[in-house]
């Protein structure tokens, strides 16, 4: 098990970075070899966190539901990250919520104008399921 300092942002810590991009196989990779599910970046964020942010680029989206279910399986935790300015922080499940609210908001033309828009929200929409049933 490697232990990483708090500092460390999301595309410092390979699970996290992954994550970001929807990755399954180097996630289950990384896994395999031990890395710990609940890592955390410098603003607590684990991976299960950062699956519930949308990226403008194109990334296989369809892959977070099962990132999500494969980390679940090896002991990823719903815990808040730090929050903030001192705030409670919040979970993967209330980021992920907020964020699909934005995605499917009246201003958010932006992100419906992107071409893989569906399958974002698609998988967000799959992502709210499995989180709300931890």
């Amino acid at each position: 098990k490697i232990n990483l300092p708090p500092d460390y942002d999301t595309d410092n810590i390979p699970l996290l970075l992954a994550s970001k991009y929807r990755d399954i196989e180097i996630t289950k990779l990384l896994l395999d070899s031990k890395a710990d599910p609940n890592s955390r970046d410098m603003l607590g964020n684990t991976a299960l966190h950062v699956l519930a942010f949308p990226l403008p680029v194109p990334c296989p989206y369809r892959d977070g539901p099962e990132i999500a279910k494969l980390l679940i399986s090896r002991g990823a935790k719903m815990t808040r990250n730090s929050g903030e300015e001192g705030g409670a922080g919040d979970t993967p499940l209330s980021c992920l919520k907020s964020n699909l609210n934005i995605i499917q908001s009246n201003e958010a033309a932006y992100w419906r104008d992107l071409p893989f828009y569906n399958e974002l929200l698609s998988s967000f929409k799959s992502l709210a399921e499995i989180y709300g049933k931890l």
